[in-house]
C-alpha cells in the first residue's frame, strides 16, 4: 500500500544542487538517485520526516538484501516494487536514501570525518590487491561509529570494486558454535577465503576473534584482515599493534594456508 504522499518536505532542490556538486559530471546520477528517493517516499512517505525520526535507519534495513538471500530466492522485505534483479535493485535505492542522510548531515553543519582507509600493518606481500583496494575505501568516523554501517559499506565496496571474490557478511562457519564472520569472501578462481573482522582497537577483540576463527577454519586456506575502528583513550593502540603482530607470526606458523594482516583507523 503507497503511503500518503500529501504534504511532502524532503528537500529536494537543496538535496539536487548537493548531488550536482558531488556528481559535477554526471547529470544522469543526480536525476536517478532523485528519482530513487522518491520512489521510496510512494511507499515510505517523506524522507524529511523519516531522517528526523531515526536518519532514514527503518528504511536503509528494510532495503538490505544479500547475496545469500538472492542464492535462497528470499522475498524482499521492502514495499518498493524492483524491476529487474532484486538485490542489486535494493542496492541502489539503499544508496540513493544514504545519499540523502548524508546531504541532510552536512547540511546541519555536522562535522564528518572523511578520509581513506589508513593501513597500519600488512608484514608481507600476499594479496596486496586487497590491501590496495581497501586504501581507496573512505571510512567516515561520524557514520561508520555504528559498526553495522561500516560493516555494511565496506562489504558493498569490496562486491563493487573487487568482483572477483564474492563479499558476504556474517558468514556461519559451523552451526556447532555462533561464531559468525563480519565479512566473508569466496572465489571460484581463488582456493582461499578473505575472512576481514572488524573490532575496536582492543588487543584481546583481535586475539579472541583470531584465535577462534583459525581454529574454525583450521583445515582452509586463510588470508584474514582485522580492521580496527576507534576505541576509547583506555584502548592503547601500540597493544594492538603488538598483538597484529603475535596474530602474524602465529599464522605463519600454523601453514602456509594462513596469513594475517591488521589495519587501524583514524
Amino acid at each position: 500500500m503507497k503511503m500518503n504522499q500529501k504534504n511532502r518536505t524532503m528537500k529536494q532542490e537543496e538535496f539536487k544542487k548537493w548531488l550536482e556538486n558531488k556528481y559535477v559530471d554526471t547529470p544522469t546520477t543526480v536525476a536517478n538517485r532523485i528519482s530513487n528517493c522518491k520512489n521510496v517516499e510512494k511507499y515510505y512517505g517523506d524522507l524529511e520526516i523519516a531522517y528526523r525520526k531515526d536518519k532514514c535507519n527503518s528504511i536503509i534495513e528494510l532495503l538490505n538484501y544479500s547475496t545469500e538471500d538472492e542464492r535462497e530466492n528470499k522475498m524482499q522485505r521492502h514495499l518498493v516494487p524492483i524491476n529487474g534483479n532484486i538485490r542489486t535493485g535494493s542496492a541502489t535505492l539503499k544508496q540513493a536514501i544514504k545519499l540523502y542522510v548524508d546531504f541532510r548531515e552536512e547540511e546541519n553543519d555536522t562535522i564528518v570525518v572523511e578520509k581513506p582507509l589508513l593501513v597500519d600493518y600488512v608484514p608481507d606481500n600476499k594479496h596486496d590487491d586487497l590491501i590496495n583496494i581497501l586504501k581507496k575505501f573512505v571510512f567516515k568516523k561520524k557514520l561508520h561509529s555504528d559498526v553495522v554501517n561500516l560493516q555494511h559499506e565496506l562489504t558493498e565496496y569490496l562486491n563493487e570494486n573487487y568482483d572477483s571474490f564474492t563479499w558476504e557478511t556474517e558468514y556461519r562457519i559451523t552451526e556447532k558454535y555462533k561464531d559468525s564472520i563480519d565479512i566473508v569472501g569466496f572465489s571460484k578462481k581463488f582456493d582461499f577465503k578473505h575472512v576481514i573482522e572488524l573490532d575496536a582497537h582492543r588487543a584481546d577483540q583481535v586475539s579472541k576473534k583470531f584465535v577462534s576463527r583459525m581454529a574454525l577454519l583450521e583445515n582452509e586456506k586463510v588470508c584474514y584482515t582485522a580492521i580496527c575502528y576507534p576505541g576509547t583513550k583506555n584502548m592503547p593502540i601500540k597493544e594492538t599493534l603488538k598483538y597484529f603482530d603475535y596474530c602474524f607470526i602465529l599464522a605463519n606458523s600454523l601453514s602456509n594456508k594462513k596469513s594475517f594482516r591488521g589495519i587501524i583507523l583514524d
